[in-house]
């Protein structure tokens, strides 16, 4: 086999991947449309790493539609790799930390949001997922503080979901 031989196999893999997340796209995009868990753990185990690293949204696409299917352990692995590569994408590390919580580790979940806290404040659902990881961590030990803080960070997601957008102070033309 030759070099060109080789990059022209890589080239038809490529094309191929992007033509299969390019179906799937389009499949969950139409209303009415269910991909089934079994599709979806097949593509993932049929990734072409060397695209899928090109492209944060892959991942994030499908450990949302692995959290949504109960799927968390799958979800843990797809946020895992993800993040090795996109280490401050926020919707990996909702995704991770919601699966986590959901797996019975609330306290790891708990640690993942806080070691991202600085650039994860702008993200609404950063709010209520530490809400939810409270009121999880509050199931495992029936501690009141941690109810308590769970009450606490509802009431923050609230208030800023109420808050108005913030806008350039100068005037766009």
């Amino acid at each position: 086999m030759c070099y060109d031989d080789g990059v022209e196999e890589l080239q038809g893999s490529i094309d191929a991947e992007a033509h299969r997340v390019g179906q799937l796209r389009e499949r969950l995009e139409r209303e009415g449309v269910d991909v089934g868990i079994a599709e979806l753990k097949q593509i993932w185990e049929g990734r072409l790493r060397a695209f899928w690293r090109l492209y944060p949204e892959l991942y994030s696409t499908l450990a949302g539609l692995m959290v949504e299917r109960s799927e968390n352990f799958a979800a843990i692995e797809i946020c895992a790799e993800g993040l090795s590569l996109f280490p401050r994408h926020g919707d990996l590390v909702l995704y991770l930390a919601l699966s986590l919580a959901r797996t019975g580790s609330p306290n790891r979940a708990f640690e993942l949001l806080n070691s991202a806290d600085g650039w994860l404040t702008n993200i609404p659902d950063a709010w209520t997922l530490r809400a939810r990881i409270y009121k999880d961590l509050w199931k495992l030990t029936g501690s009141s503080r941690a109810l308590e803080q769970s009450l606490h960070e509802y009431e923050r997601a609230a208030e800023r979901r109420k808050a108005p957008p913030k806008f350039p102070t100068q005037v766009l033309s």
